[in-house]
């Protein structure tokens, strides 16, 4: 789901949600300012991947506005949840923690102070604490979950890596032999031919048909090692050169 949806199911879940807790409330009901501020909050969250801080500012100073009007209490604070953990997953666990701070002194004396209305008891104010904590802890669990996830991942790629790094290694050791046995044997026979090629050229030909069979099994063992090489991680298609290859 994209985020422009995410915000406009948020939007509509906040709206409707606190629409219908209103009409429990006689005293309250859903204004025009409250359905912007509700609607404000959601809209953030367009941005929340690309601009987490700025979706989770918008979320919370919309929420917090909303909280010092005189409109239903309800489900108004879905949009800030959302933005509160992407922020905080995000790396932003300054700004989010320090918002639960500040959110709950605004929500318990400050806006009651700019609304009008009474302060709240202790147990509200613990419940509140309570519900904040809660917040803030799960999100720190899931932060940590994924911390731990990605380094595990990290660490399975490096020693993919070092895997890898190994078989080259080996390929390139096994690469060395097979080239150097060859060049040795081709360089003794062509010494051999020369010898032969003035005095017994007619006894030159064994060596000459050896060097050909040398340099057509160097060249079969260079190829199979670079089909090797290519081919990455596959498993190769076709045998590979073995020592039984080797003359």
């Amino acid at each position: 789901m994209t985020d422009a949806a995410i915000a406009v199911v948020v939007a509509v879940a906040q709206t409707v949600g606190v629409g219908l807790a209103g009409t429990h409330q006689p005293d309250r009901a859903l204004g025009p300012i409250g359905v912007v501020l509700l609607v404000g909050a959601a809209a953030g969250l367009v941005v929340r991947r690309s601009r987490p801080g700025v979706a989770f500012g918008v979320a919370f100073v919309a929420t917090m506005a909303y909280v010092a009007t005189d409109q239903p209490d309800g489900p108004a604070f879905v949009a800030l949840i959302v933005a509160f953990f992407t922020a905080h997953l995000r790396g932003l666990r300054a700004l989010t923690l320090g918002a639960l701070v500040v959110g709950y002194v605004w929500s318990l004396w400050l806006a009651p102070l700019v609304g009008g209305d009474p302060l709240p008891g202790l147990a509200e104010a613990v419940g509140l604490a309570a519900w904040l904590l809660v917040l803030g802890a799960v999100a720190e669990l899931v932060r940590s979950r994924r911390e731990r996830a990605a380094e595990a991942a990290r660490v399975r790629d490096e020693e993919a890596r070092r895997r890898a790094s190994e078989e080259r290694l080996v390929i390139a050791q096994e690469l060395h032999d097979v080239l150097a046995h060859n060049i040795s044997l081709i360089s003794v026979q062509a010494g051999v031919a020369l010898h032969l090629l003035d005095d017994r050229p007619e006894q030159a030909r064994p060596a000459l048909a050896a060097i050909r069979e040398a340099s057509r099994d160097a060249l079969d063992g260079l190829r199979s090692v670079l089909d090797v090489l290519r081919q990455g991680e596959a498993a190769p298609r076709a045998p590979t050169s073995g020592i039984r290859d080797l003359g």
